[in-house]
């Protein structure tokens, strides 16, 4: 049962969107999704890793259904190295690169105070930019793409930026024009400017040989 904070949340982020929930582990059903990805630009996985290959829905597998597919993975850690097979959320992210520590110390970490989530968000914004970089890109060159991010890498774009100490934002006024919030863009035509997006990579899947394509300003 969830909890009403976590509905209000999902009520929020999905509004306007419809849902339909299916089974896909159920081998009856794997038609259904195949069907429903030949109608699809964009495909969201954040499951453990390995599993989606292992169900049928791996990347190369759904861009033979639906030639274009940008296929999304959102995992932990990395798809390589010794830490690319292992599970966890937010929080793991935060105590395994070390923001934990950032906010307390190496001999007591500590959690954020008042704050649900470190990386969440901001790894869906990401995915999001990749998704426009590569809608973008197939829009000129035809072809299907892979975006990957990572909860750690995410954290580790936090950590790069650096770190503000509470009091300093309980006093924003005093830092300047530079540092007033910016009015929402709602028509989206706000540049990014030189904004690194360290977390993200993008891979084309109907040419291997180009090796990996890097999008790290947009």
């Amino acid at each position: 049962m969830w909890s009403l904070d976590r509905q209000s949340m999902y009520w929020q982020c999905q509004a306007g969107i419809r849902e339909a929930y299916l089974d896909a582990r159920i081998d009856g059903n794997r038609k259904a999704v195949y069907n429903l990805v030949k109608d699809a630009d964009v495909f969201v996985e954040n499951l453990r890793p390995h599993l989606a290959d292992q169900q049928g829905f791996s990347p190369a597998t759904l861009a033979q259904y639906r030639p274009g597919i940008i296929y999304v993975k959102i995992k932990l850690n990395t798809p390589s190295g010794p830490w690319a097979d292992w599970v966890g959320y937010d929080f793991t992210a935060a105590g395994q690169t070390g923001l934990l520590c950032d906010i307390g110390s190496s001999d007591q970490p500590q959690l954020p105070h008042g704050v649900n989530v470190v990386c969440d968000f901001l790894t869906g914004y990401l995915g999001s930019i990749g998704v426009q970089a590569a809608l973008l890109r197939r829009a000129t060159e035809g072809g299907s793409y892979l975006v990957t991010v990572t909860l750690s890498q995410t954290i580790m774009f936090e950590q790069a930026l650096g770190l503000v100490e509470n009091n300093v934002l309980l006093d924003l006024d005093k830092l300047g024009p530079e540092h007033e919030p910016i009015t929402p863009n709602l028509q989206g035509r706000r540049r990014l400017g030189n904004s690194r997006v360290w977390a993200l990579r993008l891979r084309c899947l109907e040419h291997q040989n180009t090796g990996r394509i890097r999008l790290s300003a947009l």
